[in-house]
């Protein structure tokens, strides 16, 4: 029986769902040798859109999955099993603008990582264009000294961009600690 909270469950296959959007039998499973969440499985591509520039996406999964973990009192760490260099091909993936991008559901990601990471939170999404927004996330201002490192602010921007480009929508987040 897997020692972790269904929380971190419920919260990385929510981060993992909201970017990547190609992978339909991706594993998303707790190892308890390693102690560790690990993803296998994934399209080449959302594995490119899961790891990001430099890694920025996939140190961002990393920084929010460790700040929820503190929330239960055992940080819960990511592993990211992918394909072979010689099984790889570079994947072409431009960004596709979609005037019908799911509002509700990049809404419900923030609500999920935020609700994970702190005590209380509130956004709002402004639509700039059919393809752009700016979500305004409040968060409780007594958190902001516990989470500036690993920077849990840049860290949920990250995510919130990255699930917004999966989904066709150039998406900006704005942090309001109050």
């Amino acid at each position: 029986m897997p020692t972790v909270e269904p929380h971190s469950e419920i919260l990385l296959r929510a981060i993992v769902g909201a970017i990547c959007k190609r992978s339909k039998d991706h594993t998303i499973r707790w190892s308890e040798a390693g102690s560790t969440w690990v993803i296998m499985n994934l399209d080449e591509r959302d594995q490119g859109r899961l790891i990001g520039k430099g890694g920025a996406t996939f140190y961002a999964l990393e920084t929010v999955m460790w700040y929820a973990g503190l929330v239960q009192g055992k940080p819960e760490p990511v592993k990211l099993i992918s394909l072979p260099k010689s099984e790889r091909t570079p994947p072409k993936s431009p960004f596709k603008p979609n005037p019908k991008w799911d509002r509700k559901a990049l809404g419900k990601l923030a609500d999920i990582i935020t609700l994970a990471c702190t005590t209380k939170a509130a956004w709002v999404i402004e639509d700039q264009s059919d393809h752009e927004a700016i979500i305004s996330i409040q968060l409780d201002k007594r958190s902001k000294a516990a989470m500036t490192d690993p920077d849990f602010e840049l860290s949920l921007k990250t995510l919130i961009h990255s699930a917004g480009m999966s989904d066709g929508a150039s998406v900006t987040a704005n942090i309001l600690w109050k």
